[in-house]
């Protein structure tokens, strides 16, 4: 047992809820909270009674899920809890292994709480074990719009009303026919950009047909294509604010993970992985925003700078992880940061 459960429950009547996480089985955890290491002993029929006994809502012990809440109670004594603590018999016959550990997405059990908290429980406990596989396309897909919306595409549009306007007053001095060509060109690229997205951005229109010179109608005639900029750079606002919300999610996550875990290096590890994926992922962004000022490109670049910052954002949180871990897991930063403060 870690040093802080033992704590938990050397002190009379201190008892705590325990949020199920990946990997938990009511086994594991009987060995966990009470010492009951050794399978079909005594000591571990008694403490898994333990457990059904104040959690009646576990009606069969291989089948927990991850965000369930356990209310897990100290021993009151060794000589009561066998008489106390009553469970089917069924559930301690004689196996050969380990109940088997089942992730069960259905409807939230009661473990001390409402319904409606114990489904926001089991919610956050769900995103928490799911968060990364969530996480990554989901980073993708918005680093993959937030990439093709950059300046150096819109700049493409852009291009479009200034071509006009040199057309327009003769600065240019260019024929109709040059001018036709010109603009053509700079629409068949944002077109070739986007690729698949057009039918996103325009619905049943083509970039040609939407990115056009009004004709009449008491506006100006670059007036069409100056809000289809503004909605492209709005869509582009989302997308990244839909990535900044992301990465607040995953901190939250990761936060969690740290309150729930009971050990210091795990804790640490938790932390700085959360932080070299993080700090990754910014620099990286960052550098990539800064070519797309003024590159364009296609739909398929966005999409593998977008991947790849994702999965290098992962990778250099696992290699911070490890580089701690290795050369300098005595270091608590969890303590010197106080992020205990926080994440509780």
């Amino acid at each position: 047992m870690t040093s802080v459960i033992a704590q938990l429950l050397n002190q009379p009547n201190k008892q705590f809820m325990y949020t199920i996480r990946g990997g938990d089985t009511l086994s594991s955890l009987a060995g966990r909270f009470y010492g009951a290491n050794t399978y079909g002993s005594p000591r571990y029929k008694t403490a898994l009674q333990h457990l059904l006994y104040f959690n009646p809502s576990i009606k069969d012990p291989s089948q927990i899920k991850i965000g369930q809440l356990l209310l897990v109670v100290p021993f009151p004594s060794e000589i009561h809890v066998a008489q106390i603590c009553k469970a089917p018999e069924d559930y301690y016959k004689q196996q050969t292994s380990l109940p088997a550990h089942r992730l069960l997405p259905t409807t939230p059990m009661q473990s001390g709480v409402d319904a409606e908290k114990d489904s926001l429980v089991w919610a956050l406990g769900w995103l928490e074990h799911n968060y990364n596989f969530l996480s990554m396309p989901g980073g993708a897909a918005l680093g993959s719009a937030g990439n093709l919306l950059s300046q150096g595409n819109i700049a493409l549009l852009g291009q479009v009303n200034q071509l006009y306007a040199d057309y327009k007053s003769g600065k240019s001095n260019m024929t109709k026919g040059q001018y036709d060509y010109a603009r053509k060109k700079l629409l068949d690229n944002f077109k070739r950009n986007i690729g698949p997205v057009e039918s996103i951005l325009f619905g049943n229109k083509t970039t040609h047909e939407t990115i056009r010179i009004a004709r009449g109608g008491g506006f100006p005639a670059s007036a069409k294509i100056t809000d289809e900029i503004s909605r492209l750079n709005r869509f582009a606002s989302l997308a990244k604010g839909g990535g900044v919300i992301l990465t607040v999610v995953g901190l939250g996550v990761s936060c969690r993970q740290i309150a729930n875990e009971h050990d210091r290096q795990k804790k640490n590890e938790i932390l700085v992985e959360s932080i070299g994926s993080v700090g990754a992922s910014t620099a990286i962004s960052f550098g990539i925003g800064l070519f797309l000022i003024s590159n364009p490109i296609g739909w398929g670049t966005a999409l593998v700078l977008a991947t790849g910052t994702t999965v290098l954002s992962f990778a250099a949180g696992q290699e911070f992880k490890k580089l701690y871990s290795s050369n300098f897991k005595e270091v608590d930063i969890i303590n010197a940061i106080n992020v205990d403060l926080i994440c509780k």
